[in-house]
């Protein structure tokens, strides 16, 4: 099974080769992103375990991907799944985390397309197919989920949680620097403990600005033959941004500047954190073991798991216990409820469509724009009033001139 899905991974990093008359020929350059190898993985290893923990596999048999290729394996897979979400939907008494309906529903349609490179004669099993694809439309919305939307509105009413999403990379840079003048002093636990608060001042930097997806920025290059992000010499104020399409979710290539001003020093931040923490990570094992280092990287292989885990630990001292993800919606709301706001220029920043963003990022408050709309009508009335008042007058004039 394991080599199976490595060779399908491999058709689907390079798929632009199609046969041609004297032999193969690129049609296209388009494969799949690392989001999406990781997505396809963490699919099969699901259905492996749902097998294991249904009986139908052995941990220890030798199974080919074919004995596993079977629409009617997947679909208990699926319904003991969604059974386990429906009974315990809080994991208050299951041993393990159910699994959401949208994640679910991702891993569904990965291991139905393996399924089929295995086995093409289960496309045929239309029926069964669309019954498992019709449940999963009427549980799932497009739409924000209830939490972001409950965490947007949090901010929106309130100018302090506000200005800590917007400063939170300031914030935790003055805590950070305090903390790396005493470094070479601290126990390794402590240590650890300075390591992950720089990494997440320097983390900050970008997502109160950028706030790209947690695995776009915690891969991106520093070195290389054309890294993702550059700290130039001749520019010494400003981060340039050219990231990759692999690393990016949606396959939309990001370019962008990001320079430092009187209320923002992302570059200072970043400088200070190449300088120093980070030479620290690479040669600390406790902190990063050699194994998962990857000095080509900006965070050097720092792992989503403790990313999100630092960030909502100082995220909660400061008022605002959030997720990775919600940097994207807490921006995008902030921005989109400005006066004037341009949401095509908002949906650059965020690197995605103005749809999605309108459907499933930004939350509009209501009452604000009504109270915006009410300020304009007021300057509207006021500018009507002083002009027509003013028109009248001046009939008046006339008309008395002319008697």
């Amino acid at each position: 099974i394991a080599q199976a899905l490595a060779e399908y991974l491999e058709e689907k990093r390079d798929p632009g080769i199609l046969q041609g008359v004297d032999g193969n020929v690129r049609v296209s350059d388009d494969g799949i992103g690392i989001h999406s190898e990781i997505a396809i993985s963490q699919a099969i290893k699901w259905y492996h375990d749902c097998l294991v923990t249904m009986g139908y596999l052995f941990p220890g048999s030798n199974a080919s991907s074919q004995d596993i290729a079977r629409l009617d394996w997947l679909e208990t897979a699926v319904a003991e799944s969604l059974g386990d979400l429906r009974r315990d939907p809080d994991n208050r008494y299951l041993p393990w985390k159910p699994i959401g309906a949208k994640k679910l529903n991702e891993h569904f349609k990965y291991v139905l397309n393996f399924t089929h490179r295995c086995d093409p004669e289960t496309k045929s099993d239309v029926l069964r197919i669309e019954k498992i694809r019709g449940i999963f439309a009427d549980l799932l919305s497009d739409e924000m989920t209830p939490e972001n939307k409950k965490f947007c509105l949090s901010i929106l009413s309130n100018e302090e949680k506000m200005w800590v999403v917007l400063n939170m990379h300031t914030l935790l840079f003055q805590e950070a620097q305090d903390a790396w003048r005493d470094y070479p002093h601290q126990s390794p636990v402590r240590q650890a403990q300075t390591l992950n608060l720089a990494t997440l001042a320097a983390i900050a930097a970008i997502e109160t600005s950028f706030p790209f997806r947690s695995h776009t920025v915690l891969n991106l290059s520093l070195y290389g033959d054309d890294p993702d992000i550059k700290l130039p010499s001749e520019h010494p104020n400003r981060v340039e941004f050219d990231v990759v399409r692999r690393i990016i979710k949606n396959r939309e290539t990001f370019t962008g500047d990001l320079d430092d001003s009187e209320s923002s020093r992302p570059r200072e931040i970043l400088d200070w954190f190449v300088g120093g923490p980070r030479e620290a990570i690479l040669t600390n094992a406790y902190f990063l073991p050699v194994r998962s280092r990857q000095p080509n990287l900006l965070f050097c292989g720092y792992n989503y798991k403790r990313y999100n885990e630092t960030l909502q630990f100082h995220s909660a001292r400061l008022g605002l216990r959030m997720k990775t993800h919600q940097w994207r919606h807490a921006v995008a709301s902030i921005l989109i409820n400005l006066e004037g706001a341009n949401i095509e220029d908002i949906a650059a920043v965020m690197n995605i469509s103005v749809a999605v963003l309108l459907k499933r990022y930004a939350f509009i408050r209501k009452s604000l724009r009504v109270a915006r709309g009410m300020r304009n009508l007021d300057k509207l009335r006021a500018g009507l009033n002083e002009n027509i008042m003013s028109s009248r007058a001046q009939a008046l004039k006339n008309r008395r001139e002319q008697k």
